[in-house]
């Protein structure tokens, strides 16, 4: 079988499997139309938004999965399998959408329960997999209101292979729908198929109605967009996203909670001895003043847990009060493991104290899709010397006095020497829970890097090579899992010493800032800096396997309106775009993109929208497709948030792709502004960084 990436499964089917009449019913109604009524049937949880569950490897083509998508084969269609309570014929010419036939479910009459189903194998470890379809639906339902009941409907969606009595993944569209004509609707059933793994499932078209009326169903043109991953060495990463939002209640304060134990958790046992560079992203907030927001990474199997009921790296996400204060919040640990070991790797989560009645909440933004939250596992084989260096504190340190300019050692648990045996390319990165008791104060942290005097680094004497600002509403008791990036050029055989650095944002006069929160069990939050070598890397704007682009302007977007994404660098002085990659693949990859910027706003109320869009010729993916973050802090002002967010994109050898960072304000703000970059420090503002890493065969 061919290796490859993204294609197109258009519909083909290895068996022919009946599907008995789902039991099926619609979400609440809402008082918009048109309206999708539910993404996940009911038999799968936490239904709004689509989830993802990738275990990804060497890349790979699939065969055909379904068969004659449109129905165009001709009676007595051999691939498709009809139910009718009244003994129709589903498969018809009265209205297709293009070509001669569609299925046409009820036909105009009352207490019908009409579907079409095709069954097929679904394939291992999928990266990817996007259902579409066209439907059409016309009603003269005599109690039809606004909204109406929806019992006249018609459902389009997969089901396993228990003939709808257990998980399945669909939308339901309603009598009130309102649009006229054919309209294409969509699914991501990546997670269900991950799920289904080898299992037979079936994809199921349903019409019902009631006694009241009569309603017309019409579906046609399936298509079946997938990327899968055939399970070889670690050269791509495990990853599992999803877009619903997780509500926890009455949260004691202690006991860790797996987020989602099926669509946010990652099996994977390594071929090789190999250190796993484990992470999670997440926006977390509450509406309950007093109440921060804990996410973990949990370990299990081999030693794994350290500790057992605690997680091996965590970060506490506050704001003032800690309300509605979503925080991007990103932790990231090392974690080696032993081949033929199987592990599991979870995010999980609690309050930072007993909420009492309170509840906290992920995922960001409007239904039915949240802001992604995302577990991303990266392998690398243990070498010598090696290419992955993480070092880390439990401490909580204290910074008293500080003037505001000078750069302090954090602790002496974030500082290591690194030699690398290669040029190269080094990724910096530094992650810490950053708070304060003293209102107006905000905290800086900084990756400092040093040649030993031979010129190179540090690139301006006395300043870190890249840093960001945390704080909340005045600055008070607002942990923001603070996370600092940057992509740095090295030479062979040169030792580099790397250190964690912080400073307060102004004069302290008498106050301080802190690093890390908790404690538990005597232990706070891991303050951590990691690195990793990318050899024969030499240009960061030409990669080959890393890119990276920096800007340490200050930008300022004004007049939102809440819905439509700009890029972040479109105010930049000339022609050049400093936010953009242009990446073109010399074969298959996968791309792990991340943005990094201090993102806040003068105006109170508001808070600000990171996102990554991905362009190629002939095709796009918006931010609110890629990834997004939202950022703010209590009211929204003046709390940078060392916003951060990671995606994860396919990308075919051969095309050139445009990654570009973007953002947005939360809601309409047509007459405020938000701004990117804190500072400045000798005239230059917080780096805001791009970057991705290519993983390729």
């Amino acid at each position: 079988m061919r290796r490859g990436l993204i294609f197109v499964l258009m519909m083909a089917a290895v068996a022919n499997l009946p599907v008995s009449a789902l039991p099926l019913r619609a979400a609440a109604a809402t008082a918009s139309a048109p309206s999708v009524r539910s993404q996940g049937w009911a038999a799968v949880p936490h239904a709004a938004g689509s989830r993802t569950a990738i275990s990804s490897s060497n890349l790979t083509t699939q065969a055909q999965l379904l068969q004659d998508p449109g129905f165009e084969a001709g009676s007595p269609w051999p691939a498709w399998t009809s139910s009718s309570s009244g003994g129709r014929s589903l498969i018809d010419g009265s209205a297709p959408h293009a070509g001669s036939y569609s299925a046409h479910l009820c036909q105009g009459t009352d207490g019908c329960s009409d579907q079409v189903s095709q069954a097929f194998t679904a394939p291992g470890r999928v990266l990817s997999a996007t259902l579409t379809f066209w439907f059409r639906l016309e009603t003269v339902d005599s109690t039809v209101a606004n909204p109406a009941p929806c019992n006249d409907y018609v459902a389009v969606g997969l089901v396993d292979g228990s003939g709808g009595s257990g998980a399945n993944s669909g939308l339901h569209y309603c009598e009130d729908w309102g649009a006229t004509g054919y309209n294409q609707g969509s699914i991501d059933e990546t997670g269900f198929l991950n799920a289904q793994a080898g299992q037979p499932v079936s994809l199921v078209a349903q019409g019902v109605t009631d006694a009241g009326g009569v309603s017309d169903f019409y579906v046609d043109d399936f298509t079946l967009t997938m990327t899968t991953a055939d399970r070889g060495d670690a050269t791509y990463p495990f990853s599992a996203v999803s877009t619903s939002q997780y509500r926890l209640s009455n949260s004691d304060g202690a006991s860790w909670t797996d987020l989602d134990s099926t669509y946010l958790s990652l099996g994977v046992t390594p071929a090789v001895d190999a250190l796993a560079i484990a992470s999670g992203n997440a926006d977390l907030w509450t509406a309950n003043a007093g109440v921060n927001q804990d996410l973990g990474i949990a370990v299990s199997g081999g030693g794994y847990p350290s500790n057992g009921g605690q997680p091996e790296a965590w970060k506490e996400s506050g704001g003032f009060a800690g309300t509605f204060s979503p925080n991007a919040a990103f932790v990231q640990s090392v974690v080696p493991l032993k081949a033929g070991t199987a592990y599991s790797f979870r995010l999980q989560w609690k309050a930072n104290h007993p909420t009492r009645g309170g509840t906290i909440f992920a995922g960001a933004g409007l239904a039915p899709i949240f802001s992604p939250i995302r577990l991303t596992v990266q392998l690398v084989p243990q070498s010598s010397p090696p290419s992955v260096m993480g070092s880390s504190s439990r401490n909580q340190p204290r910074l008293l006095n500080a003037d505001g300019m000078t750069w302090h050692d954090l602790d002496a648990g974030t500082e290591f020497s690194y030699t690398p045996s290669a040029n190269g390319v080094i990724v910096l990165s530094g992650n810490a829970d950053l708070w304060t008791e003293n209102a107006g104060l905000n905290q800086d942290l900084g990756i400092t890097v040093s040649d030993g005097g031979r010129g190179m680094y540090p690139t301006v004497p006395g300043q870190p090579e890249a840093w960001k600002e945390s704080g909340g509403f005045a600055g008070t008791f607002s942990p923001n899992a603070a996370f600092v990036q940057t992509s740095l050029p090295v030479v062979a055989g040169v030792p580099y010493d790397i250190k964690l650095q912080w400073k307060t944002n102004q004069p302290a006069r008498g106050g301080g800032i802190r690093a890390g929160a908790g404690p538990i069990n005597g232990q706070y939050s891991p303050t951590t800096l990691m690195l990793r070598l990318f050899p024969g890397v030499n240009s960061l704007s030409s990669g080959p396997t890393v890119y990276d682009a920096a800007s340490t302007q200050q930008y300022r977007l004004d007049g939102s309106d809440g819905a439509s994404w700009i890029d972040l660098d479109s105010s930049a002085t000339g022609a050049a775009k400093p936010l953009t990659l242009s990446i073109t693949p010399a074969s298959n990859c996968v791309a792990i993109l991340s943005g990094n910027a201090d993102l806040w706003t003068a105006t109170a109320g508001f808070n600000q929208d990171l996102g990554i869009q991905v362009s190629w010729p002939g095709g796009v993916l918006s931010s609110r497709a890629v990834g997004w973050k939202e950022s703010g802090g209590f009211a929204g002002i003046f709390s940078p948030n060392a916003a951060f967010v990671q995606a994860i994109v396919p990308m075919n050898a051969g095309t050139t792709y445009a990654v570009r960072l973007q953002w947005k304000a939360n809601h309409s703000s047509m007459a405020s502004s938000t701004f990117a970059g804190a500072g400045p420090i000798n005239g230059n503002f917080s780096p805001t960084h791009l970057s991705a890493q290519l993983a390729c065969p």
